[in-house]
């Protein structure tokens, strides 16, 4: 598991630039609350992670890349 998806933040005023990043080795994607996805990027960001979740709740090891 290793996704990433550049994204843009948007605030009442402004907005911020940013990259949300999926790995294993970095969170427990198993805590990952939902989100709701309104972009291309971010959908596929989400099925990837989602998918990831699924392999670790049936006892899949995270990959050590």
């Amino acid at each position: 598991m290793d996704a990433r998806a550049d994204v843009i933040h948007k605030h009442g005023i402004g907005s911020c630039r940013g990259t949300l990043v999926a790995t294993a080795a970095r969170t427990a994607l198993a805590n990952i609350e939902v989100f709701e996805v309104k972009a291309d990027n971010l959908f596929v960001f989400q099925r990837d992670v989602e998918k990831a979740r699924e392999r670790l709740l049936k006892g899949d090891q995270p990959s050590t890349n």
